[in-house]
């Protein structure tokens, strides 16, 4: 659904079911946030195509944190088509004990290959800079992910 210029917002509403909200920034950034489950995956792609939004116009995935129902449906892109985006300390975070949460809830850790490497402070995608901001404590390398000229953070 288009929150404001640029601005997607994709609220998850089952209340039976485990995942998460996604956002998605248009213009000439092109960045899917925290795509969820790979099962969800499809029904998110359908919610952007109503919206006028083609999964190749995705030209990056970012992730606020590596937990399952955030991070999965990275797998499901190409990297060398889409940046796969996390911050460092997430990754050290998923590739030793964040891991067994994929085994919690049943599912194989992904084989995403995280190409973009985030550490706090400024990012530019598109034509627009973005601030990195480390959040801690949901898991240790959780981002918010603030766009100054909008006044617009998206966490997860």
């Amino acid at each position: 659904m288009k929150f404001a210029q640029d601005i997607y917002v994709y609220e998850w509403t089952d209340m039976y079911d485990n995942n998460c909200n996604s956002y998605y920034i248009g213009g000439s950034v092109q960045a899917l946030i925290d795509p969820g489950l790979t099962r969800h995956l499809p029904s998110l792609l359908e919610s952007l195509r109503f919206d006028g939004i083609k999964e190749t116009d995705i030209r990056y995935v970012i992730n606020t944190h590596s937990h399952p129902d955030h991070f999965e449906g990275s797998d499901s892109f190409d990297p060398s088509q889409v940046k796969i985006a996390m911050h460092a300390e997430e990754i050290t975070f998923l590739q030793g004990e964040g891991a067994a949460l994929f085994d919690l809830f049943g599912l194989s850790r992904p084989k995403a290959a995280i190409n973009m490497i985030l550490t706090e402070g400024n990012l530019s995608l598109g034509n627009e800079t973005f601030e990195v901001i480390l959040t801690p404590g949901h898991s240790p390398g959780s981002i918010g992910l603030y766009w100054p000229e909008r006044k617009a953070l998206f966490c997860g």
